[in-house]
C-alpha cells in the first residue's frame, strides 16, 4: 500500500510541489525502486543512532528555514498555501516523511520517533507531513501519535485489538486473507469507510515483442531449428510508472529538488594536497580552504545547517586531543595532520617532532623533511622518548626567554599518551611528564602546538583535559566516556577516521591521500630540501676519544677528565677532580671498563703533555692489548714508592684494581697523603669492590667520583654515594652507565677505545 500511495502521489504531483523522505526499517528493500523518483530527496534504512540524530537535526533545520521564508515573505504568511501565493523565487514543495515499520523505530529509538511525530505536528502548516506504517501496532500507537494523525488506515490485522488500536473499531480483523489490499480508512470519529487499495507492483498484460529471425534456406533441405528464449526479466507496473515519471520530469525540465540533508559522510574521504596529484579523485574530498591557523584534514557534517564543510585543527588557539580505541583512526589523523603541515609550510618554517609510543604507526613519517625528531615505541627507544620530552620543555623555556625572537612553528605529535603516562610513572620520569604539561599549557602562545592520541579519555590528566576544548572522539571502548561531552544518540559511526568534535558536536571524517608514501616523496621533491639537522638526536652507542679530546679548556686548576656523552643533551661529560680526589670506574665483566681506561689514557696524553702516566693491570686484563706500556702490579708499586716524595703530579691508572693487594701499603700511603701528587683512575668489578671493606680502593670510593658502568641499580650506587634510578630509560649496554660526582648520577655513554683507534 505504501508503494502504491507514494507512486500515485509522484505520478500526480511534480517534484516542485511534493518531495519524499523514505525511512524503511526492514533494510530498505521496500522503497528501493522509489529511491529513483525525482521527488525522493532522502532515504534512511536500519538507522544507526548517529544517522537518526542527524535526520532529526536536519528536519528541524528545514522547519526553521521554512519559518524564516514565511517571515521574510511578509506579515500574515503562516501556512504553505499563503506562502506559495506570494510567488516565491524558489519553490517550496510539501515534504512527506514516509516511515515503514515504525514499531521497530519505537522499540530501538523511541526518542527519535517522538521527535518525528512532534516535528510533523509543528510542520503541518509549513508543508511537512508524515505517513507511519507498521505490521505490529500493539503498544506503539500511543496517544501522541493518535492526536497528530487525522487519517488512519487499517488493512487486515491479526486481532480485533490491533484494529481497535488504529481505527477505533475491530472491523479490520474481519478482512479475509483472499482480500488483498482491502482496508478501512478513518477520516473522522464516525467516518470509517472500506476501501480497496491499488496494486502497483503487478505485471500488466502487455508483453515484450520478440525479434523475428529468418534464415536463408535451400529448397529441399529442412531449415535449422531455433529455440526462442523466454524473457527472464519482468518489469512490473511500478517500474514502468517510475520510468515514465523520470522521463516526464526530464522533459519538463524541473530542477533537482532541494535536499534536506547532504549525503552522509563517506567511509573514504580523500585528503587533497597542493603538491600531490591523486589518482583516485574520490567523491568526498578535503581541500584546504582555511587560513594558515587551521590544518584542514576532515570533512564535517552540519545537519543543523543542512550542509557539509571542510575544517580541522585550529592550532593557533589550543592543542588537540584525539581519543579512540586502536583501529579507530587516531593514528591516521596524525598522519593527515603531518602531511597537511608539510604541504603548507616550507621546511624550516614548521618543524614536526613525533613521539610514537603506541604501535609505531607513524614510523613512515620520518621520510618527511619536516620531521626533525622521532622516537618509536618500546623500552629500546625509552632514552629517545625521554630526550624528546626534555627537548620540547627546553624549547619552551628558550622561547619564553626570548619572546620577541622569531621561531619556526613546532608541532609535537604524540601517539599513545596513555601508554606514555603508564611507562613514565616513576618519580624521576614524572618530571618529564610534568614538563610536557607545561608545554601543553603555555606552548601555543610560543608557537609550540601539541596533539595527542589516547585510547581512554580518563587517562588524560586534568593538566591536559581541562585545558583542551578541541577533542575529537572516535570509537571508544567505554561509551560512557562520550557523556556528557556529546549526546548519547550522537556517537560516531564505527568507521576508521570517523569522529565527533566536542566544539560543535559535529561528525567529521578524516581524509587521507590514496598513497601516503608517494605523497611524502612529492612534497619533499617540491620543497627541494634533502634534509635538515635533527632537533632530537639519538643517544650514541659508541663514543670515541676523538669526539672528546678538545672538549676541556686547558689551564684549569683541577683535573678535567672527559669520560663520555651526557644523555640529557648529548654534550661531553667531564669529571672534575681536586687535589686528593680520585676516580673509580666500576662495572661487571665486559662492561667496557678496560676500553674506557684506554680511551681516557689517550685523551690525557694530549690534554696534559709532559705529565707522567703510569698504567698497570693484571696479566689477564685486556688493557695490555690496548696500550703499549702496561706494567705489572709489583712494578707499579715500586714506581709509586719512588715517586712518593716528588712534588711533580703523576696520573696512575689501574685496571682490575680489586685484584691488586697492597700488602706494602704503598698505594694506601699515596692515597692518604693530603698533598699527594697522584691522581688515581682505577677500575674494578662492581661485586668485588662492594665486598672489599678494608681494601685500598675504599679510599678512592670516598671521593664519590667516577663511573658506574652497566650497574646493579639496587646496590652499585653505594660505591660512589649516589642513588640510581630503578628503571633506566635506556638499555644498559657496553660502556653505558652513570657518571657520578657531587652526589649526582648522570646517564652517559662512556668513551671507549679500540686497538685501531690507538694506533
Amino acid at each position: 500500500m505504501l508503494r502504491s500511495l507514494v507512486a500515485g502521489l509522484a505520478a500526480r504531483v511534480d517534484p516542485q510541489h511534493l518531495t519524499f523522505i523514505l525511512i524503511d526499517f526492514k533494510g530498505g528493500a521496500a522503497f528501493a525502486s522509489l529511491n529513483q523518483l525525482p521527488h525522493t530527496i532522502g532515504t534512511l534504512s536500519n538507522l544507526e543512532p548517529s544517522l537518526a540524530f542527524r535526520a532529526l537535526q536536519a528536519l528541524n533545520a528545514e522547519l526553521k528555514r521554512r519559518q524564516q521564508c514565511f517571515a521574510d515573505a511578509g506579515e500574515g504568511i503562516d501556512n504553505l498555501d499563503a506562502y506559495l501565493a506570494t510567488n516565491p523565487a524558489e519553490p517550496m514543495p510539501r515534504l512527506l516523511l514516509v516511515i515503514d515499520e515504525f514499531a521497530q523505530l519505537a522499540k530501538e529509538y523511541p526518542d527519535v520517533l517522538s521527535g518525528l511525530v512532534s516535528l510533523a505536528a509543528v510542520g503541518r502548516t509549513l508543508g511537512v507531513h508524515m505517513i507511519l506504517a507498521t505490521q505490529r501496532p500493539d503498544g506503539v500507537v500511543n496517544d501522541d501519535i493518535l492526536a497528530n494523525t487525522n487519517m488512519r488506515t487499517a488493512l487486515r490485522v491479526q486481532s480485533r485489538e490491533q484494529s481497535t488500536n488504529v481505527i477505533g473499531v475491530p472491523l479490520a480483523a474481519s478482512i479475509g486473507r483472499e482480500q488483498k489490499g482491502r482496508a478501512y480508512i478513518k477520516l473522522g470519529e464516525e467516518d470509517i469507510t472500506p476501501i480497496q487499495t491499488a496494486l502497483v507492483t503487478g505485471v500488466s498484460g502487455a508483453s515484450t515483442a520478440q525479434d523475428l529471425h529468418v534464415d536463408p534456406m535451400i529448397l529441399g533441405n529442412a531449415p535449422k531449428e531455433h529455440t526462442i528464449q523466454a524473457s527472464t526479466t519482468q518489469i512490473n507496473d511500478m517500474d514502468l510508472l517510475i520510468q515514465c515519471i523520470i522521463e516526464a520530469n526530464e522533459l519538463l525540465g524541473f530542477a533537482p529538488a532541494r535536499r534536506v540533508w547532504p549525503e552522509p559522510l563517506s567511509g573514504h574521504v580523500e585528503l587533497v594536497l597542493k603538491h600531490y596529484d591523486s589518482v583516485t579523485h574520490r567523491k568526498q574530498q578535503v581541500v584546504s580552504t582555511s587560513v594558515s591557523s587551521t590544518l584542514d584534514v576532515a570533512l564535517f557534517d552540519d545537519p543543523e545547517h543542512q550542509r557539509q564543510y571542510i575544517s580541522g585543527w585550529k592550532f593557533a588557539t589550543e592543542n588537540l586531543v584525539l581519543a579512540g580505541m586502536p583501529g579507530s583512526g587516531t593514528s591516521g589523523t596524525l598522519i593527515a595532520l603531518a602531511l597537511r603541515i608539510a604541504d603548507t609550510y616550507p621546511p624550516g618554517k614548521a618543524d614536526i617532532v613525533i613521539l610514537d609510543v603506541a604501535t609505531a604507526s607513524l614510523d613512515a613519517l620520518q621520510k618527511l623533511t619536516h620531521v626533525r625528531g622521532y622516537a618509536g615505541p618500546g623500552h629500546a627507544n625509552r632514552q629517545l622518548q625521554a630526550r624528546v620530552l626534555r627537548y620540547v620543555a627546553t624549547e619552551l623555556d628558550q622561547r619564553s626567554a626570548h619572546p620577541h625572537d622569531e621561531f619556526p612553528l613546532l608541532f609535537i605529535l604524540v601517539d599513545g599518551f596513555a601508554t606514555l603516562r603508564e611507562e613514565y610513572a616513576d618519580v624521576e620520569d614524572m618530571k618529564l611528564i610534568e614538563g610536557f604539561h607545561q608545554v601543553w599549557a603555555k606552548g601555543p602562545a610560543m608557537g609550540i602546538h601539541c596533539v595527542v592520541t589516547t585510547t581512554r579519555l580518563k587517562a588524560l590528566p586534568p593538566a591536559i583535559s581541562d585545558l583542551t576544548g578541541q577533542k575529537w572522539l572516535y570509537q571508544l571502548a567505554d561509551t560512557s566516556e562520550y557523556h556528557p561531552i556529546v549526546d548519547k544518540d550522537n556517537h560516531p559511526a564505527n568507521l576508521p577516521g570517523r569522529f565527533v568534535s566536542t566544539t560543535r558536536a559535529h561528525h567529521g571524517h578524516v581524509g587521507l591521500p590514496d598513497d601516503v608514501d608517494a605523497t611524502m616523496v612529492a612534497i619533499n621533491e617540491f620543497w627541494g630540501v634533502d634534509s635538515l639537522n635533527p632537533l632530537v638526536q639519538e643517544f650514541p652507542e659508541h663514543v670515541g676519544p676523538e669526539q672528546l679530546v678538545n672538549c676541556v679548556a686547558r689551564g684549569s686548576e683541577t683535573w678535567q677528565i672527559p669520560i663520555g656523552i651526557n644523555e640529557t643533551d648529548l654534550t661531553p661529560y667531564t669529571l672534575e677532580a681536586f687535589t686528593g680526589e680520585h676516580v673509580l670506574i666500576s662495572g661487571p665483566a665486559r662492561s667496557g671498563k678496560s676500553t674506557m681506561l684506554a680511551a681516557i689514557h689517550q685523551m690525557l696524553i694530549q690534554q696534559y703533555p709532559g705529565i707522567d702516566i703510569l698504567v698497570s693491570a693484571p696479566r689477564r686484563s685486556p688493557l695490555g692489548q690496548l696500550l703499549p706500556e702496561v706494567m705489572p702490579p709489583d712494578q707499579l708499586l715500586n714506581r709509586v714508592a719512588e715517586k712518593g716524595g716528588s712534588p711533580e703530579p703523576c696520573i696512575i691508572m689501574i685496571d682490575d684494581a680489586h685484584m691488586i693487594a697492597d700488602e706494602s701499603q704503598v698505594l694506601t700511603q699515596a692515597l692518604n697523603s693530603p698533598e699527594s701528587p697522584f691522581l688515581f683512575i682505577v677500575s674494578g668489578r662492581n661485586n668485588d669492590l662492594r665486598s672489599l671493606y678494608s681494601h685500598w680502593t675504599g679510599k678512592i670510593r670516598k671521593s664519590r667520583l667516577g663511573v658506574l658502568l652497566v650497574p646493579d641499580t639496587d646496590y652499585d650506587g653505594d660505591l660512589l654515594g649516589v642513588r640510581l634510578p630503578r628503571h633506566p630509560r635506556v638499555t644498559m649496554s657496553e660502556a653505558r652507565g652513570y657518571g657520578c660526582q657531587n652526589g649526582t648520577a648522570t646517564l652517559i655513554q662512556g668513551v671507549t677505545a679500540s686497538v685501531r683507534s690507538l694506533r
